[in-house]
């Protein structure tokens, strides 16, 4: 072999090469961005994952506070807001004035007791004569119930059942057998 023969293998190895690394430097340049690409697939994918995580973990927050909200309302006291205590003595003192009423609540439940006295209290404001006493009966009854006996109390007590629903007091009215023909009685009964 001569000595031109290696020069010219010699040469064309190292075209060969020069081919080869340029080749290689290609396919690692394509292999990075393929990576950089997927690389921001991914990102893009997990990103748009953790705001729907996100969002999901907001909803169940949300829904978690009302619930919560929505619990401490129902085992929170009744009471008359301001707003709605002054409107209720404006329709009381529009309304015929009841010869008496009576606010009964059952014994030992402290939260009607308090609020009959709130009651009692907005009735007394109204000028509107008013006792409270306790009921040891049985059942137990629940929410709010006026209760006239005959024809003769039937406008005041309808009066005073519409003003307090106007004060946002949900309440019946109806007659009672067993209520003085004079009297009108406002039953408070246990939250329902």
């Amino acid at each position: 072999m001569t000595w031109w023969n290696s020069f010219e293998i010699l040469s064309k190895l190292q075209t060969a090469l020069t081919i080869l690394i340029s080749l290689l430097s290609v396919a690692t340049l394509t292999i990075k961005l393929r990576g950089d690409h997927l690389k921001k697939q991914i990102d893009s994918r997990r990103s748009e994952e953790r705001r729907l995580l996100d969002r999901r973990l907001e909803d169940k927050t949300t829904t978690a506070l009302r619930t919560a909200a929505a619990l401490e309302a129902r085992q929170a006291p009744r009471s008359i807001s301001d707003e709605h205590l002054k409107r209720l003595v404006a329709d009381l003192r529009g309304a015929p004035p009841p010869p008496k009423v009576l606010v009964i609540y059952p014994h030992g439940d402290e939260e009607a007791r308090l609020f009959a006295q709130e009651l009692v209290a907005a009735l007394t404001e109204a000028r509107i004569k008013v006792e409270s006493t306790w009921w040891l009966g049985s059942p137990v009854p629940s929410g709010i119930s006026v209760l006239s006996k005959t024809k003769i109390s039937d406008p005041s007590a309808f009066s005073l059942s519409r003003a307090l629903a106007s004060a946002a007091v949900k309440n019946q009215y109806m007659r009672g057998t067993l209520v003085p023909d004079s009297d009108i009685q406002i039953i408070v009964g246990s939250k329902p």
